[in-house]
């Protein structure tokens, strides 16, 4: 009688383990600039003029596993919320490691006003960070 519910209780927690994903990386050290060293913004300036060329966000990714993939996601929040792009990165091999994404001002500038920038981890969005930065 012990062997079914063994038998039950071994194949729900493999079911429950399953449905339950986890990643050990995370994001550190997130800055923007109008210039990278070495793949990453030396400091952190989240205030840009209406002719900066390009604004770029930086970030480590750190205890990566293997082909884990960071979606930067650029929106415009003044007014009604306008995705701008989406720009995926994959890390082919695990460890620690700078990423970045940048965004080119459009023909006309940058339009002045709140922008925001959410860092993710696909498939798990939960852990996202959010950088808001301004355009004066």
């Amino acid at each position: 009688m012990k062997t079914p519910i063994y038998f039950v209780s071994v194949i729900l927690a493999a079911f429950i383990m399953n449905s339950c994903s986890f990643t050990t990386a995370h994001f550190e050290d997130v800055k923007m600039c109008t210039q990278l060293s070495d793949d990453v913004c030396s400091s952190d300036n989240p205030v840009f003029t209406t002719t900066d060329p390009v604004i770029y966000v930086s970030c480590n990714v750190a205890n990566a596993p293997s082909d884990t993939k960071v979606n930067f996601a650029w929106y415009y929040t003044t007014g009604e919320r306008i995705e701008i792009d989406v720009v995926a990165v994959t890390l082919e091999d695990g460890g620690n490691f700078p990423v970045y994404s940048s965004l080119s001002a459009p023909t006309e500038g940058w339009p002045q006003g709140d922008y925001e920038v959410i860092i993710s981890i696909e498939g798990f969005e939960d852990k996202a960070v959010t950088k808001t930065f301004k355009i004066q």
